[in-house]
């Protein structure tokens, strides 16, 4: 992989993404005061609660446990998914493919319920506008993303889906402080959301099926402006309050260590026997060990340098009084 592939892409959305951000606090600071630190929130240790497992954008957590939705098996699809590729497929191939594609989905759908979740977040800790507004469009894209990995599912199975219901209790009965809201956002958006769009501009490049290959660069494309929208936003509030720089940078080590390869290689050990590389790429799918060096190398080159470039404004700000 190399440097001038998506790593080196979404790094440059991201840092401009962080750059402008600052700049746009500074303007905006201006013309409104700051709100007074006793009254704002307080970044203590990280809560170290267990997270999602990471890669498949962002979860819907409620106390630490991701949620999604069971499908609904609707029956056969009476022989919409006997196309040459698919019926060339062994039974096992079939079964192992359709199932990441419902993982994929259910993960999509449940990304819904978080996106408004962090719009009415971002609402309550008065981001700005364009931020709100960004999240608003985000949970449309995770509707079509949802939809696109459910159509794969139903084409492998030969069945067709729908989504169940998805328990919300609790959900949004927790306090909204901006140290909340920024832990997460770190973990689920900055971490989370920045591996998930490497993950399918890679996919998209590996495929050898051009419309599969596009509707993969669409859903990259959109989460890694998914991923500027979370950059954008603890930026933001490192802005507002540069002396949570020190907690800021603990969540990014923890959600680092949560998000490893190592932690990786132990999640995947539970999908069974993987269909040949070819075919998996074929598919859209990454094999767990071409998983396992993107995620590697997301961290390092892409995680690792934003992360400098967003704390390094942070740590100068603080410097300054």
């Amino acid at each position: 992989m190399s440097s001038s592939s998506p790593i080196a892409d979404l790094r440059t959305q991201i840092t401009a993404a962080i750059n402008e951000g600052h700049r746009g606090v500074a303007r905006r600071r201006a013309a409104r005061p700051r709100p007074q630190a006793a009254s704002g929130p307080h970044f203590g240790p990280h809560s170290g609660e267990t997270g999602p497992c990471l890669g498949e954008g962002r979860p819907f957590v409620v106390d630490g446990v991701p949620r999604t939705a069971a499908l609904v098996t609707l029956g056969s699809l009476d022989g919409e998914g006997d196309r040459g590729e698919v019926t060339q497929l062994t039974r096992g191939d079939r079964h192992h493919l359709a199932r990441r594609w419902i993982s994929v989905a259910q993960n999509e759908h449940s990304s819904v319920a978080s996106f408004a979740r962090f719009t009415a977040q971002l609402l309550a800790v008065g981001a700005p506008p364009h931020l709100v507004e960004a999240s608003c469009s985000a949970g449309e894209d995770e509707v079509r993303h949802a939809h696109i990995a459910l159509e794969l599912a139903e084409e492998l199975a030969g069945l067709g889906f729908e989504f169940g219901p998805l328990e919300t209790h609790a959900a949004y009965t927790t306090e909204g402080s901006l140290e909340s809201v920024v832990m997460a956002c770190i973990t689920e958006g900055c971490v989370g959301e920045t591996l998930s769009a490497l993950e399918f501009s890679i996919a998209a490049s590996r495929s050898t099926e051009v419309g599969l290959a596009e509707r993969l660069q669409s859903i990259a494309d959109d989460e890694g402006r998914h991923a500027t929208l979370a950059w954008s936003f603890v930026a933001w509030a490192l802005e507002q309050y540069p002396e949570f720089h020190e907690g800021v940078a603990t969540a990014f080590v923890e959600a680092a260590v949560e998000a490893s390869p190592a932690a990786l290689e132990v999640e995947l050990r539970d999908c069974g026997h993987e269909p040949d590389e070819a075919l998996m790429l074929a598919w859209g799918c990454l094999p767990a060990k071409l998983r396992v060096r993107v995620r590697s190398e997301g961290l390092r080159e892409l995680v690792a340098p934003c992360v400098e470039a967003l704390l390094s404004h942070g740590q100068n700000k603080a410097s300054l009084g």
